[in-house]
């Protein structure tokens, strides 16, 4: 059996964890009103998602650049939606907190699957030399 990149397997769980967050959120009372703003739609990021696996499997470091840079993309047009903290669009008190948790939540989840992305990208793989 070949031995896979473990970098790019994280990177795979990490955008797979948002893809599983953006899901389990239609679930909410709450999503009807301020599922958009929390995160992206779903549709976003279910390519980029399965791009990173096929990049796990395949090892294929093009693959890997461009799902992280989609998700780089995703991330710009997550931060749009930064004035959810502030309170510019008014988010009723039994609702607040769930609506910014899953709004940062997302954030950092988002900017974790960049980040690993991008360093995955540039490492050298390394060889093991058995003598």
């Amino acid at each position: 059996m070949k031995e896979r990149n473990l970098l790019y397997f994280i990177t795979a769980v990490t955008a797979t964890l948002f893809l599983i967050i953006q899901i389990i959120i239609r679930f909410m009372p709450w999503f009807n009103l301020y599922g958009i703003v929390a995160l992206l739609p779903l549709h976003h990021s279910i390519i980029p998602v399965i791009v990173l696996w096929l990049a796990w499997y395949f090892e294929e470091k093009g693959l890997l650049l461009t799902s992280t840079a989609i998700f780089t993309v995703l991330l710009g047009l997550h931060m749009n939606n930064s004035g959810i903290l502030s309170g510019t669009p008014y988010v009723i008190s039994q609702y607040a907190p769930m609506v910014r948790t899953v709004y940062v939540l997302g954030f950092l989840v988002l900017l974790g699957t960049v980040g690993i992305g991008y360093y995955s990208y540039l490492k050298k793989p390394t060889t093991i030399v058995q003598e």
